[in-house]
């Protein structure tokens, strides 16, 4: 069902794609949605950052992103 959709994520800005793909991988990789969608917002913002197009990208977004790498950070710390 998440492949049906993957020809028209080409269409779109390579950052976009790098994101969408992460998340397409990590989904049945890590066997946890939340996880997949989670690096895949936080690459596109990370992204986004990198091109110096971070006034685009929605400040609930940023707040997410930042939210979920400390969640990341956590259980790697928590081991």
């Amino acid at each position: 069902l998440m492949m049906k959709s993957l020809p028209e994520l080409f269409a779109l800005d390579w950052v976009e794609i790098i994101a969408g793909c992460l998340i397409v991988l990590l989904i049945p990789h890590q066997f946890q949605i939340a996880e997949g969608i989670a690096a895949g917002f936080i690459a596109y913002t990370f992204l986004m950052l990198l091109r110096g197009r971070i006034r685009e990208v929605d400040p609930l977004l940023i707040g997410l992103s930042i939210l979920f790498l400390i969640s990341f950070a956590w259980e790697m710390i928590q081991g």
